[in-house]
């Protein structure tokens, strides 16, 4: 318990998870999953639905390249993903803690509306999927390169007007703040992997997380997975893309 009148100290981000994908050398998913080296398993959503097939190139990342027909906007996902409990990577994860996942993609080129990128908290059914509640930072081509960030509830695109257009963009990030409220982050400058405080606010939800919260997008913190994907519903060959880096970072509160 604090004294009278005074809070916690939030001394900063810690890193609690950090993984580099392009080090990570080849690998193709196995039983519907990709193990990295640290033994966490990410489960592979819609692989068939990807020209390659979502693999680890080695020196490049997690490599997408979602077919001509792939999207994430009703309840049946068709977008290549891949998804894993955040409790997998911050076991000692608790429903008041704030969470910050930062995510560095290659640089990548658009050719027409709804392709793009995406990075999201759901629940573990994935962003798209039928009953999924969830937060969505997308970059992607509707006229011009834009950066959107998305709420979903229940399977379903609640989609606001996009925040941003931009040319292209490196680094995407997701702050939760358990109970209060989530931010979408971004930034065109792969620097910002390493330093956050380059990135950009896209928006921000009042959205509550947690047990017991009657919000139609509610969630409990603890149960949250994290997605990554990439649609293409139209237009030319998409990327590759390829996820580079991903951290997973709490508030520390002492």
């Amino acid at each position: 318990m604090w004294p009278l009148g005074q809070g916690p100290t939030r001394t900063g981000w810690l890193d609690e998870y950090a993984l580099d994908w392009t080090a990570e050398g080849d690998l193709s998913p196995s039983a519907g999953e990709i193990t990295t080296s640290d033994g966490v398993g990410w489960t592979v959503d819609n692989d068939g639905n990807d020209l390659s097939g979502v693999a680890v190139v080695d020196g490049l990342g997690l490599r997408l390249s979602p077919d001509s027909a792939t999207d994430l906007d009703t309840a049946t996902l068709t977008a290549p993903q891949i998804r894993v409990p955040v409790k997998e990577l911050i076991p000692s994860l608790g429903a008041s803690d704030v969470v910050r996942v930062v995510a560095r993609i290659s640089t990548l080129s658009l050719s027409a509306d709804y392709q793009g990128v995406y990075l999201g908290w759901a629940t573990d059914n994935g962003l798209g999927a039928a009953g999924c509640a969830g937060l969505e930072l997308r970059w992607g081509h509707d006229g011009a390169a834009q950066v959107q960030p998305t709420l979903w509830d229940s399977g379903t695109r609640q989609s606001p007007a996009p925040v941003a257009s931009v040319a292209s963009l490196r680094v995407l990030a997701l702050r939760i703040a358990a109970l209060h409220t989530a931010s979408f982050l971004w930034s065109d400058n792969a620097a910002a992997y390493a330093n956050p405080g380059l990135l950009t606010e896209a928006g921000r939800a009042g959205i509550g997380f947690g047990p017991g919260n009657s919000a139609s997008m509610a969630f409990d913190l603890e149960t949250v997975a994290l997605v990554f994907g990439a649609l293409r519903n139209g237009g030319a060959a998409l990327g590759p893309v390829y996820l580079e880096r991903l951290r997973v970072q709490r508030l520390d509160v002492p």
